[in-house]
C-alpha cells in the first residue's frame, strides 16, 4: 500500500530511459564536437580550429586595434627520437611537450598543433616582449624536463620563433611567414632557443 502503481514504475522507467539518451546524446555531441577541434594524439587543439580562430583574432585585432602574437615551436631533433627510441616514445614526447605548453599558457591562450612535431600558441593581447618572456621560461621548463619511458630517460630541447600584430605583418600568411622564418634562425642558431620577429635582418 502506498508504493508506486505498475502505470507509475512504467512511466518513472521510460522517462529515465529517456534521461538516459538525452544525456548520453549530448555526451556523444560533445565528444564529436572535441574531435573536431582537437588534435587526437596530445588533445591540444587541431591545426583546423588554429586557423577558425586566428581569423577570428585577426578580425577582432584590427577592428579594436588588439595587439596578439604567435609563437610556432618546434621539437628539436624530434626525428632521431623516433629513429632512436620508437614511435611509441616519439607520441609520448609530443604528448610531455603538449602538456607542458598548456600548462605555461593562460586559460585565454590557444595551444594547437601545427603539424608533425611543431606547436602553434596564440597569445591574444599580448606584446613582442611578454611573448618572447612566456616562449623563454617555456623553453627552459622544457628542456629541464625528464621524460621517463620503459627503457629509458631522455630530454628534449624546442626552439621557437615569435611575430606580433600589427607590427610584423597585417594578415594570417605573413606573421606565419615571420614567426617560421624566426622558428628557422632558430635551429640554424644553434636550436633551443627562441627568436622574435625583428631580431633578424
Amino acid at each position: 500500500e502506498g508504493g508506486p502503481t505498475e502505470y507509475e514504475k512504467n512511466l518513472i522507467e521510460i522517462l529515465t530511459n529517456q534521461l538516459i539518451i538525452s544525456i548520453a546524446k549530448a555526451l556523444y555531441v560533445e565528444k564529436i564536437d572535441l574531435m573536431a577541434t582537437t588534435d587526437g594524439l596530445t588533445g591540444v587543439y587541431n591545426h583546423r580550429y588554429f586557423q577558425e580562430r586566428f581569423s577570428e583574432m585577426m578580425e577582432k585585432g584590427k577592428r579594436y586595434n588588439e595587439t596578439f602574437s604567435l609563437i610556432l615551436l618546434d621539437i628539436d631533433f624530434f626525428k632521431k627520437v623516433n629513429d632512436n627510441y620508437g614511435h611509441p616514445v616519439g607520441d609520448l614526447v609530443l604528448k610531455r611537450v603538449s602538456q607542458a605548453i598548456k600548462h605555461g599558457a593562460r586559460k585565454m591562450d590557444l595551444v594547437a598543433r601545427y603539424g608533425g612535431e611543431e606547436f602553434v600558441i596564440l597569445l591574444p593581447q599580448s606584446s613582442k616582449d611578454s611573448a618572447y618572456k612566456f616562449a623563454e621560461r617555456l623553453r627552459k621548463e622544457i628542456s629541464e624536463m625528464t621524460i621517463v619511458f620503459e627503457g629509458g630517460r631522455l630530454n628534449v630541447t624546442v626552439s621557437m620563433g615569435i611575430s606580433t600584430f600589427p607590427e610584423d605583418g597585417h594578415d594570417k600568411a605573413e606573421l606565419i611567414e615571420k614567426a617560421d622564418n624566426c622558428l628557422y634562425e632558430a635551429k640554424r642558431a644553434g636550436r633551443n632557443r627562441v627568436i622574435k620577429a625583428g631580431e633578424i635582418r
